[in-house]
């Protein structure tokens, strides 16, 4: 028997299907699928046997780490983590920029308005302003972006920046997807604010009276507008009816 027929490398094994292989060339009927260990009583086999459980206690370390650490564990977490070529994790800022470029390359081909990329800065600026207040940091990696996040970047939109609850809806909704690109690109396993509900408020309503109504009727306004308000009463059959169906309303 030669070294090299005994010798073992960790990087050599990996966990599939939740069995330990162990990378050498051997018949199908070398390892015993009920135990996972080797069949036989040879010294090759044994020294095997015990590399797999070496490689067995050092998976379940990782995947203890893991757990503490994530929210989420997947085999594939585990496996990297074991070989050794876990990348470096992806920051909330890091994905941002990269939604707002793709945002920029869009407007580029008028394929979105630039009020949308206003809108992604706008949004950019208060997480920025957000991380800066409650976790006295620049950026966090994306592990870090839990549903507390979302309950805590709510209040202090709301609270702090005394923004309406629509609008901080709207800039929760552009992190949501954020994340939702961040697991798309395999940069995050999974959306933790995907189950948030995002409630928005509906916003009162002041019906016209038919003296506002007629007010605005005589006022002087641009051309096109006059027409299509002259229009809407002219089609009634009687004085302002649609004064009387709630139909006419303007928003705050």
């Amino acid at each position: 028997m030669t070294k090299n027929a005994i010798k073992l490398k960790e990087k050599n094994q990996e966990r599939k299907d939740g069995i330990l292989i162990v990378n050498r060339k051997r018949k199908a009927n070398f390892i015993n699928q009920e135990t996972g260990y080797v069949r036989g009583a040879s010294i090759e086999s044994r020294l095997i046997d015990n590399a797999i459980d070496a490689a067995t206690l050092k998976i379940r370390q990782l995947y203890d780490q893991l757990c503490i650490n994530e929210d989420y564990v997947s085999t594939n977490m585990v496996k990297q983590a074991y070989q050794g070529k876990r990348e470096r994790e992806k920051t909330l800022m890091e994905v941002i920029d990269f939604v707002i470029d793709r945002v920029k390359l869009k407007v580029a081909g008028d394929k979105r308005s630039p009020a949308t990329l206003t809108k992604w800065n706008t949004a950019k600026d208060k997480v920025v302003a957000f991380l800066q207040s409650e976790y006295k940091a620049k950026d966090i990696p994306l592990s870090k972006v839990k549903m507390s996040f979302a309950e805590d970047f709510v209040d202090y939109l709301t609270l702090k920046e005394h923004i309406s609850n629509n609008t901080t809806m709207c800039y929760l909704k552009k992190v949501r997807s954020v994340l939702k690109t961040a697991v798309e690109r395999e940069w995050l396993n999974r959306n933790t604010l995907s189950s948030y509900q995002c409630s928005y408020i509906e916003p009162e309503k002041d019906i016209l009276d038919e003296k506002e109504l007629f007010t605005l009727y005589k006022k002087k306004m641009a051309v096109e507008h006059q027409i299509q308000f002259s229009e809407l009463i002219e089609r009634s059959r009687s004085p302002f009816p649609a004064i009387r169906r709630g139909r006419i309303s303007v928003l705050h």
